[in-house]
């Protein structure tokens, strides 16, 4: 009990449930209206996309186990009181277990490309193990590119989605138009997610400044100092800002006054107070604050979907 317990806390459960929710929105308010318009079956059934759901539950989980593994110092700094690694689960056990649901992953994801006559699709599944690997053992404490390859890797699994089912909905002349709307809906969603990850990874960075600097770790807030930090977020801020507006502007023409503020002067307001939160945060409860914040702004981004 104790090993699956353990196993379950290092999975992250709640950052798998986003992985979760954030496909099957991508599928039944992006993919689904689009086929609706043809006639034309989605690539995956219900079934083999839970099995592709399930591909990239285990190789996240599969990430957090392995990141965990080679963070133990910088965990006993940062968070002490809750490491498991090493206290509730061996280390080899953790390394044996990531292997495995790795590899159960990129069966099941390269399963799910044949099944939709496109095997070299299964390169999703590929990409992200070497990415969560070298991020784990090069990259995560380097400028810049750790906190590019988070923000990538949670921006793919919005993306995945529609890869697997654009190129069914894209053939023939009657998909044409429909396929290029999911796309760039699809795209929008995926910017998104990437943007607004890759601040709250720079932020995490600043909440964790002590222990990096412990570490020696070269991080953006080491390099640069925390006033160029919080700049270098406002500047995202402002830029995820500016891409939700546009998107919406275009997609929903803005018929009406309650759209205008709903769709519009909503997302503008929550920025323009992080942006007021990170321009007064000095100390790690602030930069933590703030992390939990964005945490939140990304989940009701994601639950924008079902306005669409």
């Amino acid at each position: 009990m104790q090993f699956l317990k353990a196993i379950f806390l290092l999975s992250r459960p709640l950052n798998l449930f986003f992985v979760v929710l954030t496909m099957i929105l991508v599928r039944q308010c992006i993919v689904l209206p689009a086929f609706s318009h043809v006639e034309v079956l989605p690539a995956l059934n219900n079934l083999w996309f839970g099995l592709l759901i399930l591909s990239v539950v285990l190789i996240s989980a599969a990430g957090y186990l392995i990141n965990d593994y080679f963070d133990v110092k910088a965990d006993e700094i940062n968070k002490p009181d809750k490491i498991i690694v090493g206290r509730l689960i061996e280390r080899r056990w953790v390394m044996f277990t990531q292997i495995m649901m790795n590899v159960t992953g990129l069966l099941l994801g390269l399963a799910c490309a044949k099944a939709v006559y496109r095997p070299h699709l299964v390169g999703y599944h590929i990409f992200a193990i070497c990415l969560l690997w070298y991020y784990s053992t090069h990259f995560k404490k380097q400028v810049w590119i750790g906190n590019v390859v988070i923000a990538l890797l949670t921006a793919l699994v919005c993306w995945i989605v529609i890869a697997f089912e654009w190129y069914t909905l894209a053939v023939g002349s009657f998909g044409i138009e429909t396929s290029s709307n999911m796309l760039i809906i699809g795209l929008v969603y995926t910017l998104f997610a990437f943007l607004t990850n890759l601040i709250r990874e720079i932020v995490k960075d600043a909440e964790d400044i002590s222990g990096d600097t412990v570490l020696q770790a070269n991080t953006i807030p080491l390099k640069y100092g925390l006033k160029t930090t919080r700049n270098i977020i406002i500047g995202f801020c402002i830029l995820t800002a500016l891409v939700i507006s546009v998107f919406l502007i275009i997609h929903f023409k803005m018929s009406s006054q309650l759209n205008l503020f709903l769709f519009l002067i909503l997302p503008i307001f929550v920025f323009s107070v992080l942006i007021y939160k990170i321009w007064n945060a000095d100390t790690k409860a602030d930069y933590h604050q703030l992390s939990s914040l964005l945490k939140l702004v990304i989940f009701f981004g994601i639950l924008s979907m079902l306005f669409l």
